[in-house]
């Protein structure tokens, strides 16, 4: 059990560090005339930004290397959460190698595995609905790493409450024996 949980947070870590290096998320188009025109996308409310460059776009695309073109592509640290999740669970895994910590180890790994899967549901149903139903704004790979953080993280709650299952029942038969 304690090599699944090693393996699991890896996988988790996997995911998340392939979540954030990978392809970046381009930013949406300006379809509303407002936001083309200029003004900020949360609607112009009288500001005059003065750090505006007057390029129509938002002034740190211009500086960042963007050109004046506005499509700078940007990562997201919350593509890392599953990565989160699974240095937690490599880490209850590698004390879960300690006979005296493993049944603590196990229990906290489990715990923060299933935390994990509901955390990655939340998000990760809405996304899969808004993907289903052709939503342009659903990003296709947030949604598939989500899924992939739901199944690992349920996946592994499924093994060690199996696994707490059989080792309560081996006790059992080894307290009946004597």
């Amino acid at each position: 059990m304690s090599q699944l949980a090693c393996l699991s947070g890896a996988i988790l870590i996997a995911i998340g560090v392939v979540g954030y290096l990978g392809q970046p998320t381009q930013p949406k188009s300006d379809s509303n005339p407002d936001t083309a025109a200029g003004n900020s996308a949360n609607g112009d409310r009288g500001s005059n930004d003065s750090a505006d460059s007057g390029s129509g776009q938002d002034p740190a695309s211009d500086s960042a290397g963007g050109e004046g073109t506005g499509t700078q592509a940007k990562r997201s640290w919350t593509a890392l959460i599953p990565a989160l999740f699974g240095v937690v669970l490599l880490v209850c895994g590698l004390i879960s190698f300690k006979p005296a910590a493993r049944k603590h180890a196990m229990h906290a790994a489990a715990g923060i595995s299933l935390l994990g899967g509901a955390a990655g549901l939340m998000r990760g149903v809405p996304g899969l609905i808004g993907l289903l139903s052709g939503d342009p704004d659903v990003n296709r790979r947030t949604v598939i790493f989500l899924w992939l953080m739901v199944l690992v993280c349920f996946g592994f709650v499924f093994a060690a409450v199996n696994s707490f299952i059989s080792a309560r029942k081996a006790r059992e038969a080894e307290a009946g024996a004597e």
